[in-house]
């Protein structure tokens, strides 16, 4: 067996960063660009289906699509997940005494 560095795993988790790279930030209603991502995540799990490794192909791009929602979300607003926890004092050592 070779190194972790030449084997499907590791180009499976390049591939998964290379999509959350080309996607992060994505706006909530921009469709065509969503339309891409899922695209992208379809053509990984296709690249590796045949592969032992499939299962965590597929796992591994629904994470990134799922984080890239939820980041969206979070932004919904302008203000981030740790802004608004931070001024509502239930951020980390924020919590009102």
């Amino acid at each position: 067996m070779g190194s972790f560095k030449q084997s499907t795993y590791w180009q499976i988790w390049a591939d998964c960063c290379n999509l959350h790279k080309a996607f992060y930030g994505i706006q909530e209603d921009d469709t065509p660009s969503w339309e891409k991502a899922v695209e992208a995540a379809s053509e990984i799990q296709k690249k590796y289906k045949q592969t032992p490794e499939a299962k965590f192909a597929e796992s591994l791009t629904l994470l990134v699509v799922s984080e890239l929602e939820y980041r969206t979300k979070s932004r919904k607003g302008g203000v981030s997940d740790a802004t608004k926890k931070q001024k509502s004092g239930t951020g980390t050592g924020n919590t009102p005494v």
